[in-house]
């Protein structure tokens, strides 16, 4: 074995000459890893176990990776054959048909038409400010009845409450169902009683 660089200082003489399993390049390594160590280079490590370039079925393109199992390019790509009309929960784009008219100029014509008609004045305590345009018949039952103007009447934002069994004033403010402090999450109780809950479900699946 020819001689190594550095051979008298004490903290390299542990050293040995080996030789690369892909390349056949010899290099130097720690003598406890002359068992362990095959691959001069993190390049010659990658090519230990070749993988063929894949395509994507979505977007046809050719990608490199080394999970065998990997079928699409990214994320994005995976979620698309899922979303949509393809997905289980599909409903015809319900959703985003009222979504769609919730946020339209039609609606916010129609309010303002059904507040000149109203004279600006909830019809119930007949208060002026902070009003609502209020739909009689429900705005997700009975969409070909959403823009008509007689389907609308004027309410301040408690009256509006009330029809609905709601507090207008908080609806950014949410509260947990179980110990009634503010909470910011999207579910109906905070982490601590969500925790609870779960466990209390889990208990009573277990037994």
């Amino acid at each position: 074995m020819p001689a190594i660089k550095g051979k008298s200082v004490p903290s390299r003489q542990k050293k040995c000459l080996l030789k690369c399993t892909i390349c056949d390049k010899e290099y130097i390594q720690h003598s406890y890893r002359k068992d362990s160590s095959k691959y001069c280079s993190k390049a010659c490590w990658s090519d230990r176990n070749p993988v063929p370039n894949k395509e994507c079925p979505f977007c046809k393109k050719i990608f490199w990776t080394r999970n065998r199992d990997q079928i699409f390019c990214n994320r994005s790509c995976a979620a698309k054959p899922r979303t949509g009309e393809k997905s289980g929960a599909w409903k015809g784009g319900k959703t985003k048909n009222s979504i769609r008219a919730r946020h339209s100029n039609d609606l916010r014509l129609w309010r303002e038409k059904v507040f000149q008609r109203d004279h600006y004045t909830c019809q119930k305590c007949f208060v002026k400010g902070r009003l609502h345009a209020h739909h009689i018949k429900s705005f997700s039952k009975f969409p070909e009845l959403r823009f008509e103007i007689d389907n609308g009447l004027t309410l301040c934002i408690d009256c509006h409450g009330d029809e609905h069994d709601k507090d207008f004033n908080n609806t950014r403010l949410k509260k947990c169902q179980d110990c009634g402090i503010s909470t910011s999450g999207k579910g109906k109780r905070c982490r601590s009683c969500s925790i609870t809950n779960w466990w209390k479900l889990r208990k009573y699946q277990d037994q």
